[in-house]
């Protein structure tokens, strides 16, 4: 027997008092709380045209939206993407699958280009604050001139390894839905 995918949905949960669409919405808020990165939900919709866009996070110190998806946007999906970085000024980020399996990303900038990259985040050494690189190169940053980057006020360069990102991780991974974390 098939299974209709008209009727095949995500279960919705409440976090932080907003219904989001998915738990992987929910596991990316978790983890986003855990990195100290300020976002709403679906705060801002936009449509230009035929095309209509409510992206799942604005990211506000970052200046960044974020989507989240279960499995690599469509085409569709980045044009509406390219739409709002254009129209808002603020680059989208596509983020793939878990918090801690996300290596998909797909990064649209306000210019209207987009390319794929491994690991978008990455933290200060020095103060722990968790950012976002557009060129999502997965090596030791050697410089920091990413326009869109979010800059601490540290003179250390960015990594992409560091403690607070490490336990975001650990903690949305030990997440149990209904706000109960693991029994492990």
């Amino acid at each position: 027997m098939g299974y209709s995918t008209s009727t095949f949905q995500p279960i919705r949960e409440a976090y932080q008092g907003y219904m989001m669409r998915s738990r992987l919405e929910v596991r990316w808020a978790r983890w986003l709380d855990e990195c100290l990165v300020k976002w709403s939900y679906e705060s801002q919709g936009f449509r230009q045209d035929s095309l209509a866009y409510l992206p799942d996070f604005a990211l506000s110190r970052l200046n960044w939206w974020m989507e989240v998806k279960p499995f690599a946007p469509l085409p569709a999906e980045v044009e509406k993407a390219r739409m709002v970085a254009a129209g808002t000024g603020r680059p989208v980020l596509i983020v793939v699958a878990e918090p801690w399996a996300s290596f998909e990303s797909t990064v649209v900038l306000p210019n209207g280009d987009d390319s794929k990259c491994v690991t978008p985040w990455v933290e200060c050494p020095a103060c722990e604050t968790v950012s976002i690189r557009r060129d999502c190169l997965f090596e030791v940053l050697e410089d920091d001139n990413d326009p869109y980057a979010y800059r601490c006020g540290c003179d250390a360069l960015p990594r992409y390894h560091g403690r607070r990102l490490l336990s975001a991780t650990v903690a949305t991974k030990a997440m149990r839905f209904g706000g109960r974390a693991s029994a492990k």
